[in-house]
């Protein structure tokens, strides 16, 4: 079993050869961090007692998380960078067949002890982009960190180790399965400790930083205390709490105002549908006024062209057209505005005006 020491050593080498990689700015998350804030339980790793025993499948509780915070490499170009800079950083294949990754380990010198280390990046498994600013180096009763070993900030230490208690306990491997336990030993250890350092979720500087990871974080304290119920206290501490009812009481008056827009919307719809009955019915109604109209004007007006002949009057152009029956034609003017008369004996050409009619009846009578 690799000592508190070896340890030690391992995760001090790491951060030492990261900074003259070119990127000073890395720091702790997971069991390393937890014990750096002050978590008594010692953070175990991934081992191997011996080198030619690389192939090996040791009980895997945890391993030292190493978050970077670089936009210049890569996680595998950096993990090569590791191996050319010191001797006891190496890779080897993933247990994936699928993997096109590599994992890294460093080696402990004398004892030949080996120990997994992760490098993380801003933007993988929810983590979001820190500024280096809010790194900070603990030291605490239970540890002195006289090595100056830095940790990210406790929030975010936090809310990633309740993340991993959620994948572990959704894990289909036994061997990722049985990690849930310790994770929650963790959270129950690394709660009250946050909670002492007065951090509180619901400042908008925790916010900006966690983003979405906070968002994400709400289910998953449900979740935790259905497990350990006796969590909620500093749940409700951190502020996460009063945002999950928050959340819910968010959902009710969505749920409500959903309702309403509905109910608001049949009405319309009944409202629009009364409407358009209505000038469906206006518009029958002022068709058949027309009809009667129309059947009135035959009955009591000017004669058609048939019934004016039978009687012995010439129809005017104005009763040929009201009859439906004309030619529609216009009477024509000379150039000084004067009508022109027909040629006399023309019977077969109609007048055109009433000053035209009388014209030709004169003509008639005289001819006779």
């Amino acid at each position: 079993m690799v000592t508190t020491t070896e340890i030690d050593m391992a995760a001090r080498t790491a951060i030492a050869t990261l900074k003259t990689a070119g990127v000073p700015h890395a720091c702790f998350v997971g069991g390393m961090a937890c014990k750096l804030l002050g978590n008594t339980r010692r953070p175990n790793v991934s081992i191997a007692s011996s080198p030619n025993n690389l192939s090996s499948d040791p009980t895997i509780v945890q391993d030292l998380d190493i978050l970077c915070l670089t936009s210049t490499w890569t996680q595998e170009a950096l993990k090569q960078r590791l191996v050319a800079l010191d001797a006891g950083f190496y890779l080897i294949a993933a247990r994936s067949p699928l993997a096109t990754y590599k994992v890294l380990w460093y080696r402990l010198p004398v004892t030949d002890s080996r120990v997994k280390v992760d490098l993380l990046f801003p933007g993988v498994m929810n983590i979001p982009v820190i500024p280096p600013t809010r790194i900070i180096t603990p030291s605490t009763d239970a540890y002195a960190n006289r090595d100056k070993l830095r940790c990210a900030p406790p929030a975010l230490v936090l809310l990633l180790k309740l993340q991993a208690w959620q994948d572990h306990r959704d894990a289909f491997e036994s061997r990722f399965w049985g990690k849930q336990y310790v994770d929650a030993d963790d959270l129950m250890a690394l709660l009250p400790v946050v909670c002492a350092m007065g951090v509180d979720l619901r400042k908008e500087m925790e916010m900006e930083m966690l983003g979405a990871l906070l968002a994400l974080s709400l289910p998953r304290v449900e979740r935790f205390m259905l497990q350990v119920p006796s969590s909620r206290a500093y749940w409700e501490t951190l502020g996460l709490v009063q945002k999950v009812e928050e959340a819910k009481e968010v959902e009710k008056v969505t749920k409500a105002e959903k309702a309403k827009k509905a109910e608001k919307a049949e009405k319309a719809k009944k409202v629009t549908k009364v409407e358009k009955t209505k000038r469906v019915e206006k518009a029958g109604g002022a068709s058949a006024s027309a009809r009667t109209r129309t059947r009135d004007d035959r009955s009591v007006g000017i004669p058609s062209l048939g019934r004016a002949a039978s009687n012995g009057v010439t129809p005017t152009p104005h009763a040929a057209l009201m009859d439906g029956r004309g030619t529609g034609k216009t009477r024509s003017k000379r150039s000084n505005g004067m009508p022109r008369m027909p040629s006399v004996g023309n019977s077969a050409q109609r007048p055109t005006s009433l000053e035209d009619t009388m014209a030709q009846l004169a003509l008639d009578k005289s001819s006779r």
